[in-house]
């Protein structure tokens, strides 16, 4: 039998480990709205119809056309296959142009499509997601500068969405602050203004919604959010998640992806990598390519200097991250910063990954994709896969009426097979 003196030097003794145990080592706090498995959405609010005008004017109403589609079969079919949320992707430009009365009827079109999915028994994320469609709200002006006309207007609809969001239930949403963000180079200079521009996001969306889960993005840098250029002391608060992209090594998951703006780049001469890839065949890779781009007929020398450069960069990141252990050491790179920072690793969300279905044989794909998927949930984080639409990139639907999903990507997922 215990005596009170004897209970009293035990319960001393247990304060004393638990106050030794280092604050990453506690259990934390997680955010109120749980995220599994997840998937993009992004037709359903991007990309609406406009004129050529100018300035351009939006198609009114909008998102009404077959290519904004929200169907309550799909949602029940990818219910039925495992993935748990949607991250649902929503143009800025036609937003962020609206009149008050198109602003009242924009955000009863975002409510509708969010009580779509959560009728469908799925959580949802709305991720804020710039594109160049209309060229008064160029990508780069929502990070450069929290001062920017366009941020300004940024923080108006961060602060009604979070309102928004509020009136659904807390535990099953979240606002991702910005997908991506742009500029003309990540350095130092650039990711403090960046952390600048974040923060003033950040308290616009909490000052409207103080419990709202957040989702915070790093710098990105080649489709690769960098976690360790942001300090996240300026969100200080639990109910936050910090999102990561992962598409490495970018020459293997989006070979053979050319830019229309581009006709001739380094993606013109790099192809048939497979994942894992080894020393001899990247270097039969790199030889074939060098060679083909020497015998090209380019003319312009500024462009031939550049492609000479995007190749010796192509293959540092092909060295680099063309294998399993390559693609774990972004993870935990990812976990150590979370870490030093005091937070969870089921706090970090990798918010997008995925491969190109045209020009990779199905089972390199497969391999990249299962083992990006292992590696993320090993750690305990949360992730979303790129996208649901979209068969001539990387989509899960194979077609527009999307009856059938690419068993090559079900199955890396560890999902459920429906077809």
């Amino acid at each position: 039998m215990i005596c009170r003196k004897q209970m009293r030097a035990l319960w001393f003794t247990t304060l004393l480990i638990l106050l030794a145990v280092p604050q990453h080592g506690r259990t934390q706090p997680l955010p109120q709205m749980h995220i599994g498995r997840a998937i993009s959405i992004h037709s359903a609010l991007n990309w609406p119809m406009m004129t050529s005008s100018t300035p351009p004017r939006y198609v009114w109403p909008p998102f009404t056309a077959e290519t904004h589609p929200l169907r309550p079969d799909d949602l029940a079919r990818l219910k039925t296959t495992g993935f748990d949320t949607i991250r649902l992707t929503v143009g800025l430009g036609i937003f962020l142009s609206a009149d008050a009365k198109q602003a009242t009827e924009l955000d009863e079109i975002v409510l509708d499509r969010l009580r779509r999915i959560l009728d469908a028994g799925l959580n949802v994320i709305l991720d804020f997601h710039p594109i160049s469609q209309d060229p008064r709200f160029p990508p780069q002006s929502f990070t450069e500068a929290a001062e920017d006309p366009n941020a300004a207007l940024l923080r108006q609809l961060e602060s009604r969405m979070a309102r928004l969001l509020s009136s659904l239930p807390k535990e099953r949403v979240a606002l991702e602050i910005l997908n991506e963000p742009a500029t003309k180079a990540w350095n130092k200079v650039s990711a403090s203004q960046w952390q600048e521009t974040q923060q003033s996001y950040f308290e616009a969306v909490r000052a409207a919604a103080p419990n709202l889960t957040v989702v915070l993005s790093g710098c990105c840098a080649c489709c690769n959010l960098d976690l360790m250029m942001i300090a996240p002391k300026a969100y200080n608060d639990a109910n936050t998640y910090y999102t990561f992209h992962v598409y490495a090594p970018h020459p293997f998951t989006h070979q053979l992806t050319k830019d229309p703006k581009q006709p001739i780049s380094a993606a013109n001469f790099i192809g048939a990598i497979s994942f894992p890839i080894s020393g001899e065949e990247l270097a039969e890779v790199e030889r074939r390519a060098r060679k083909d781009f020497t015998n090209a007929d380019i003319s312009d020398m500024k462009l031939r200097a550049q492609i000479a450069r995007d190749l010796d960069i192509a293959f540092k990141r092909l060295e680099a991250y063309g294998t399993a252990a390559g693609v774990e050491a972004i993870f935990d790179a990812q976990v150590e910063w979370a870490k030093k920072n005091s937070i969870a690793p089921q706090r970090l969300f990798l918010g997008e990954f995925g491969v190109q279905r045209p020009g990779v044989d199905p089972a390199s794909r497969r391999r990249w994709l299962e083992t990006v998927r292992s590696a993320s949930e090993k750690r305990g984080i949360p992730w979303s896969y790129w996208s649901f639409e979209g068969p001539q990139f990387m989509g899960l639907a194979l077609g527009k009426e999307s009856q059938h999903f690419d068993q090559v990507i079900i199955e890396a997922l560890g999902m459920k097979r429906t077809n």
